[in-house]
Order: C-alpha cells, then structure tokens, then sequence
C-alpha cells in the first residue's frame, strides 16, 4: 500500500517539475547545466592540485 503511495507521488512530482521546465523554456529562462566550463584546464589543475592526497 505504501509502494503505490509513494508511486504516485513521485509520478506527481515529475508531472510538476515537467510543467516547471516547459513555463521556464517559454520565459526564455535558462534551465540545466551551461554548455562550457569558463576555467581553462591548466587553471582547474593548479586549484584543484592536492585532490589525490585527499583521503
């Protein structure tokens, strides 16, 4: 009984973050990830050096 409870609402939940997406695409607001990162490679290296040594 819970299952099906817990199914509807996350179809719900879909529904409504589907409508969010297509009212926001129509007021030309940006959804999602941006295309491109605006660090250059080298750049991301030195600020992120000592990731390895991270436990």
């Amino acid at each position: 009984m819970l299952s099906i409870g817990a199914e509807m609402e996350n179809n719900q939940r879909k529904i409504r973050q589907y409508e969010g997406i297509k009212l926001a695409q129509m007021k030309n607001i940006n959804v999602g990830r941006k295309k491109r990162a605006r660090t250059s490679p080298s750049r991301l290296i030195l600020k992120c050096k000592n990731v390895a040594d991270l436990p």
